[in-house]
């Protein structure tokens, strides 16, 4: 009984760290992308990715880099994952610090569509 609740233990300080790392990369990844060091950025989203592949934040910033970088087609992509991963932020979609490029192409205004429908989805299951 002991092992087995030493084993319990290490799950959940795995995931405790998990969690812990998630977070601090999507602070850095933050910064990182609103002050344009997109070297330091794209270190950061790689480690993001590997340790929460399945956060919609990691999608996002993801789409801003590839924004930064003037590559709309990847940009679009990942913002299409995020979505799909059911990102309803459209605040931060329309945030210069993280799109200038795609903003004006009509692909954008389709992830905005669907970045509300994600919002109304959250809202309407979390008045229930």
């Amino acid at each position: 009984k002991a092992a087995a609740n030493t084993n319990e233990q290490k799950k959940h300080s795995a995931k405790r760290l998990l969690n812990y790392l998630s977070m601090l990369s999507f602070i850095f990844c933050d910064s990182y992308l609103k002050n344009n060091d997109l070297g330091k950025a794209e270190r950061v989203l790689n480690i993001y990715q590997k340790v929460d592949a399945s956060n919609a934040d990691v999608y996002f910033f993801e789409a801003s880099l590839w924004d930064k970088k003037s590559q709309d087609k990847q940009a679009f992509s990942a913002l299409k994952k995020a979505v799909g991963l059911g990102f309803s932020d459209v605040d931060r979609l329309y945030n210069p610090a993280y799109f200038q490029y795609i903003v004006n192409l009509p692909e954008f205004d389709l992830i905005v569509q669907q970045t509300r429908k994600n919002f109304d989805k959250e809202n309407d299951f979390n008045t229930q």
